[in-house]
Order: structure tokens, then C-alpha cells, then sequence
């Protein structure tokens, strides 16, 4: 008699039994292709290249998009200024330079307000010595930064310190790639949504 009593009870308080989950067809992403995110940034850098007298000021403006899983693609117009002798530009170095650079940034685990990132980026600049032709000469960088964010309303504001190496692509008298010059960066900009 007092098992009739408690099986009756002990069912009425098992847990339910588990809902099977929803179809792949009603799950939805956080985000679709259409509402990736995209970026607008100013760039502030300089460089510092091995063998030459002097930095290598730079400064760009770019764009890009959210990739997904922690990634970026973007576009870069960079313009340097000064360039001293002794550098990528040689010993007739043009007044100033400039050029589009293409960036890729991972981003590693993050919280919602900072995180790291690896910064990969390959174009090149161009210049024209006093006197002399075009010169065209091939960028690229490879670094680690931080990035540190705000959200404000739609928009996510970011200030992302830099620093990496820049290497030489396609050396005609040496190696294939030669580290040039350590170079330091702070990026800084907004994430639409």
C-alpha cells in the first residue's frame, strides 16, 4: 500500500523529459552575411628600419568588414613621409610615399571590451626621388596588438595598440623575405553594426 502511494509521487516529481531541439531550419545565427559589421579606422605608425639613419613616419585610413569567428578583412591607403636613406628606398629615397595595403586581424578569446589580436597586412607604396622615376617597393607587417572597445548604441568604438616587424617581399639581392624594421602602431576607430 505505501508503494502505491510513493511511485505515483515519485513520477509527478521527476523531471520532464527533454524537448528535442528545434530544426536546423528555424535555428538562427547572430549574425547573417548580410548584417556583418564593418569598420572604419585612422592608422598612426612608425617604423624604425634596420641599416637606416632616422624613422619611417606613417599614417593611413582604411575599411573593412567582420569575416566572422574573429576576423577582419580590410583595406588600407597608407602615406609615409621623411623616409630616410639607407632603407627599403635606398640611398635616393623619395620625399614621401604612399599606397593601398590589404590587412587581415584575428582575433584571439576576447572579452566584451578587450582582446588580442594577430595583424597580417601585404600592398605597397611608391614614390618619385627628386630627379629620378617611380619607385615601387613591396609592404607588408606582421604583428600583435590589443584592442580595447565601447559600445555606443549601434556602434562599437576601438583604440587598438600595435607592435610587429616589417618585411622585405621579394628581395632582388638576398633572401625572399628580410625582416626591415620593428615598427609600432595604435589603431583607432569605430565598428558599425
Amino acid at each position: 500500500m505505501l508503494f502505491a502511494i510513493l511511485i505515483p509521487t515519485a513520477l509527478a516529481q521527476s523531471p520532464p523529459e527533454p524537448s528535442a531541439p528545434p530544426p536546423a531550419s528555424e535555428v538562427t545565427s547572430p549574425q547573417t552575411p548580410e548584417e556583418r559589421p564593418f569598420y572604419v579606422l585612422t592608422r598612426g605608425a612608425f617604423a624604425v628600419p634596420f641599416g637606416a639613419k632616422g624613422d619611417i613616419p606613417a599614417a593611413s585610413i582604411g575599411l573593412g568588414l567582420d569575416i566572422g569567428d574573429g576576423q577582419t578583412l580590410g583595406l588600407r591607403a597608407v602615406y609615409m613621409h621623411d623616409i630616410p636613406t639607407g632603407s627599403l628606398a635606398g640611398d635616393d629615397p623619395p620625399p614621401y610615399a604612399w599606397g593601398p595595403v590589404i590587412d587581415y586581424n584575428m582575433r584571439f578569446e576576447q572579452s566584451q571590451s578587450r582582446g588580442a589580436y594577430l595583424h597580417l597586412s601585404a600592398g605597397f607604396v611608391y614614390g618619385t626621388p627628386e630627379g629620378g622615376t617611380n619607385m615601387v617597393v613591396p609592404v607588408g607587417e606582421v604583428g600583435m596588438g590589443l584592442e580595447f572597445r565601447k559600445r555606443v548604441g549601434e556602434r562599437e568604438l576601438f583604440i587598438a595598440p600595435e607592435l610587429g616587424m616589417v618585411p622585405s617581399l621579394f628581395n632582388e639581392d638576398g633572401p625572399l623575405v628580410r625582416l626591415e624594421a620593428p615598427y609600432a602602431a595604435v589603431n583607432v576607430g569605430v565598428m558599425s553594426f
